[in-house]
């Protein structure tokens, strides 16, 4: 089993996650409506600076290379969001995105969460799959008003 260590997220990692989006229909799967295509610096920059924002980078130990991004922030107290899940094209389909959301779970123990939850468009198949696998219960639509957006929540107190 391929093992996957997490370092924060560098400005020497922007160019090769920008690179993963090479559209917009790409980007708007990953990020919403909360990123502009052509995806760039400044607005990873931006991104970076919202308040606990925690993102990191995922290699395959031993190797340096990049082959995904997680990003974990605080909701409220003892709970937290899973966001911007990505695995580079190369390496889809090898079930290192399960990995990857654990190690970021491990992560959210580590800063005590109880709730953690993320949100994800339900047309995003792979993606579902993975949080269900996961463990990640389907909780609904965050809103009438945006019916495809599920909100997916693990109780991790335990």
């Amino acid at each position: 089993m391929t093992v996957l260590e997490l370092r924060s997220f560098q400005p020497d990692d922007y160019d090769v996650l920008i690179s993963w989006f090479p559209n917009d229909a790409a980007l708007q799967d990953w990020a919403g409506p909360g990123l502009r295509w052509p995806l760039d610096h400044a607005q990873l920059v931006d991104r970076l600076a919202v308040p606990g924002l925690q993102a990191w980078t995922a290699c395959q130990a031993p190797s340096p290379e990049t082959v995904g991004h997680i990003e974990l922030m605080p909701t409220g107290p003892q709970q937290g969001r899973i966001d911007r899940v990505a695995i580079a094209p190369a390496y889809r389909g090898r079930r290192l995105a399960q990995q990857l959301v654990r190690a970021a779970l491990d992560q959210a123990r580590d800063r005590e969460y109880r709730t953690v939850d993320l949100l994800v468009f339900a047309g995003n198949v792979p993606a579902c799959r993975t949080y269900l696998a996961v463990g990640f219960v389907d909780v609904g639509p965050i809103s009438p008003e945006y019916p495809t957006v599920r909100r997916m929540s693990l109780d991790i107190a335990s």
